[in-house]
């Protein structure tokens, strides 16, 4: 991971509810203006090395079950209020409509594009050298290529974006119940690259979003769906907080509100920069075409 010029220094404590496309990109640009903040060695400072500058207070998961923490959440005096919001643009443009967040902040991150996994140790004939693009016939391709693995791996079929999809492809394809028996479901796309990863089964196949496969060490992106099913979905961010009354300051040392909401408007601002293009590129994200999925 490459540092990135132009690196505010941001201090303080952020709530962030977010999509778990997003999970790679979020903890990677904190790591680096954390370390962007780390005083040279001959400077003074109080901070410990153990403690962040900036410290992150995250949860990512299906889309559908990060809109239920953040629906709780909201109704629920007791939490720390939410900063930033990041999900679908489709869910993102809803919240705003009714004013759950800052509908005047919505920024898009990237479209992200849902495919297929392999363990990265496999050598096993599953993956030989006929790819779906190139095939004279890609749908057939891709029936033979989930008849042949050996297990699924899939998220969420019902609140995860990716999941839901590669269920309606299964469905279309004639395979959700010929498949049945190998389908292992998870509640996100994370979690389900994982466990393919800590298994490593031979001809295992993984398929969901390509964040997610790329945040997991130990499988591999292969390639995205064929045109006849592929899914781009375009994911954004959102300031939740409007003003210094809903934004109560949350650092130990005090403040006004108003801190808090620059905070999170610099963090969101720093996710979609030009500078930031690279880090979104390594992380899944493409850059938005007019013909966006939403």
């Amino acid at each position: 991971m490459k540092s990135s010029p132009l690196l505010p220094s941001l201090r303080g404590h952020l709530r962030i509810i977010s999509a778990g496309a997003a999970q790679s990109l979020v903890l990677s640009l904190g790591e680096l203006i954390n370390r962007s903040s780390l005083p040279s060695s001959s400077s003074s400072s109080s901070l410990s090395p153990s403690t962040p500058s900036l410290q992150l207070n995250a949860s990512f998961g299906a889309v559908g079950a990060m809109v239920d923490l953040f629906e709780k959440e909201r109704s629920d005096a007791a939490h720390t209020p939410c900063d930033l919001m990041i999900s679908s643009q489709s869910i993102l443009t809803d919240l705003g409509a009714r004013g759950w967040v800052q509908a005047n902040t919505i920024e898009p991150l990237g479209l992200v594009s849902t495919g297929l996994a392999r363990v990265s140790s496999d050598e096993s004939g599953l993956w030989g050298a006929s790819a779906l693009a190139a095939s004279a016939d890609p749908n057939a391709h891709l029936v033979e290529t989930f008849l042949q693995a050996t297990q699924i791996y899939i998220p969420d079929p019902v609140k995860s974006t990716a999941g839901i999809h590669v269920k309606s492809v299964l469905t279309a394809l004639g395979l959700w119940e010929r498949c049945a028996d190998k389908l292992q479901s998870f509640p996100n796309g994370a979690t389900a690259m994982a466990r393919m990863a800590q298994e490593a089964r031979a001809g295992a196949l993984g398929c969901t979003q390509k964040t997610e496969i790329l945040f997991t060490p130990g499988v591999q992106w292969v390639e995205a769906l064929p045109p006849d099913h592929a899914l781009k979905t375009l994911y954004s961010v959102a300031r939740v907080q409007a003003d210094v009354s809903t934004a109560p300051d949350r650092t130990p040392s005090g403040g006004d509100g108003h801190a808090q909401v620059a905070l999170a408007q610099a963090f969101l601002e720093q996710l979609v920069s030009p500078e930031q293009a690279t880090l979104r590129a390594e992380s899944g994200f493409e850059s938005t075409p007019q013909n966006q999925r939403v």
